[in-house]
């Protein structure tokens, strides 16, 4: 909370430096969540947050790390569609680092799309082979595939036959 009178000294000097609203925008979303538990969360900061992770996005158009933060933000607060969105934006503008494609896979498996997310899960393990959550999250999830594809469990009850 004390870096925000900072953050925006250094926007009001140079509002169009990505890396300042970039940070800004990161900050924001800490209060929003409330530092991981370090403070009272202030959702009331939310759309000033999302306002600039986008234009963070905006004017680093490269950059996959507030397609990150927004993904991250948006799939928080009930916007499950957004958040994936903005993670697969992460995920194409970094094709070469595995934690995009974790962030993905994890959103995708919180909401259920099984095989999209091993497909991501598969392609961190690819970039990074000596990554455990990657390898992990492979097998994870591939067991869930599995058992999926057997269909339900049943149960029957053996019986003797005279």
């Amino acid at each position: 909370a004390e870096a925000v009178p900072a953050y925006d000294g250094c926007l009001a000097l140079r509002p169009d430096e990505p890396r300042y609203v970039l940070e800004a925008a990161r900050t924001g979303a800490r209060l929003v969540n409330g530092d991981y538990g370090a403070i009272a969360p202030r959702p009331d900061l939310l759309p000033e947050a999302l306002a600039l992770l986008r234009r963070a996005a905006t004017l680093n158009p490269r950059d996959a790390r507030p397609w990150r933060e927004l993904g991250h933000l948006l799939l928080q607060f009930d916007d499950p569609e957004g958040g994936i969105d903005a993670l697969r934006q992460a995920a194409t503008l970094a094709p070469t680092q595995a934690v995009a494609q974790l962030d993905l896979a994890r959103a995708l498996t919180r909401l259920g799309q099984l095989e999209p997310a091993l497909a991501a899960s598969r392609a961190a393990l690819a970039l990074e082979p000596q990554r455990d959550g990657a390898a992990f999250a492979v097998r994870l999830l591939e067991r869930w595939a599995e058992a999926r594809r057997a269909g339900p469990f049943h149960a029957t009850i053996a019986r003797d036959e005279p």
